[in-house]
C-alpha cells in the first residue's frame, strides 16, 4: 500500500518508474463488531410492533452500521438476517432494491444505509423512538 499527496510525494511503498498514481481515493473507516448485525438488534417489546425493519446481510459493513445507527439513537427496530435466496428475492421484490442493507419505514422501503443516515441527518428517525 502507498500513499500519496497532490504532489505526488509517495510514502509506505514501493512505486516502479511509470506506475500510475491515482489522486483520491474512497475509505470506509470505522469500527466493526464481531457480532452479526441481527445478533446485535435492539429488542422491542411484544406488545408494541416496531416501527423500523432492516434486512440486513451478516458480513456487511453497512448492514453493522444500520443497526449500530438505530441501536444507539435508541429506535426499535426489527432487524432480519437475509441468510439465504429465497429470503433475499423476497426483500428485493418489496422494496424493489438489489442492495443491502434495505429499511423499511411503517413497512415502506425508504432505502438503505445512506438513506437511513439522511433520515438521521434530518431529524427525522428521532419521530420513530
Amino acid at each position: 500500500l502507498s500513499l500519496s499527496d497532490g504532489a505526488c510525494h509517495v510514502w509506505g511503498g514501493h512505486l516502479e518508474p511509470g506506475t500510475l498514481v491515482l489522486k483520491g481515493a474512497d475509505v470506509l473507516v470505522g469500527w466493526s463488531e464481531s457480532a452479526s448485525p441481527a445478533a446485535a438488534a435492539s429488542e422491542v417489546a411484544p406488545s408494541q410492533p416496531a416501527r423500523v425493519e432492516v434486512a440486513v446481510l451478516p458480513s456487511c459493513p453497512w448492514s453493522r452500521r444500520a443497526v449500530r445507527l438505530l441501536r444507539t439513537l435508541q429506535i426499535p427496530h426489527e432487524v432480519v438476517s437475509v441468510e439465504d435466496d429465497d429470503t433475499a428475492k423476497g426483500f428485493m421484490e418489496r422494496s424493489g432494491m438489489r442492495s443491502f442493507p434495505q429499511v423499511f419505514v411503517d413497512g415502506d422501503a425508504i432505502g438503505g444505509y445512506d438513506a437511513l443516515s439522511e433520515w438521521h441527518s434530518q431529524g427525522r428517525l428521532a419521530s420513530l423512538r
